[in-house]
């Protein structure tokens, strides 16, 4: 399956600390005014260990092509325009974590952010696999499960649909927080099943339109391990029983940037 990524502003970095000033710019258009043609192209040129932002500013256009960002280069800035005018791409983000190679659409590096940012496929759009991430205002469209994985990650200001969220040891941090989500689409869906039995979600201040079902939340293979909730709808009478609320200090522990470092 062919994920969409499209970028109208990205930063990407490993958990090494970039410096502050951009050194330059790599010009990336398919029709050779730029200095390359590719994605892949200009990231293959950046050195190895920069610790110095370079960007890499992206002419519209439909780039078909996997973009592949090594463990070894972690100070690279992808800047598109427009990602509404884009329609194909693939991306994946490594560290030392081992990567499936038959999937084209993996986050796996530490601190990754994504800004303005359109990804869409139907199912597993998007694995939020493993390390810290943030999405702004980003738009994430799939038919069922297309964002998944066990990030310690925050979405913010987007545009979502369903997520299915997997963890196996109870001690872990990974959770998928949505804040100020704005959740749309047409049909019948959840807001999300869980992977595993410690799969944890949070959707804070956000925007449930009538495409969510009223049970809101699926167990799957889990029943009897579901983690408590509170669910804050005008109509709660046919969402899940197992429903309780959180204090305010939880909340705003699992929802601030200091979550994700």
């Amino acid at each position: 399956m062919i994920m969409v990524f499209i970028c109208s502003s990205v930063l990407i970095c490993s958990a090494l600390d970039c410096e502050l000033n951009v050194i330059g710019t790599i010009t990336v258009d398919k029709l050779g005014t730029g200095n390359f043609t590719t994605i892949q192209g200009a990231i293959v040129s950046v050195l190895f260990n920069n610790n110095r932002w370079i960007r890499i500013s992206i002419k519209p256009g439909i780039y078909i092509e996997g973009v592949r960002i090594d463990q070894h280069k972690p100070c690279i800035l992808l800047e598109g325009k427009y990602y509404e005018h884009v329609n194909d791409g693939t991306l994946i983000i490594l560290d030392n974590h081992q990567v499936d190679p038959s999937v084209y659409h993996q986050i796996v590096g530490d601190k990754a952010s994504f800004r303005s940012c359109g990804f869409f496929s139907l199912q597993d759009t998007l694995w939020d696999q493993n390390g810290r991430h943030y999405f702004n205002q980003c738009y994430i469209q799939g038919a069922v499960d297309f964002i998944f994985g066990r990030g310690q990650s925050i979405y913010e200001g987007c545009i979502v649909n369903v997520t299915a969220q997997g963890l196996k040891p109870s001690n872990d941090l990974a959770m998928v927080v949505f804040k100020n989500a704005n959740v749309v689409g047409n049909g019948l869906a959840y807001l999300g099943r869980a992977y595993g039995p410690y799969s944890r979600v949070i959707f804070v201040r956000s925007f449930l339109s009538q495409v969510v079902v009223p049970q809101g939340w699926d167990a799957w293979n889990y029943t009897g391990h579901e983690i408590k909730l509170h669910w804050t709808r005008s109509d709660t009478s046919k969402c899940v029983t197992w429903e309780k609320k959180i204090s305010d200090s939880q909340l705003m522990d699992l929802t601030q940037i200091s979550f994700i470092d």
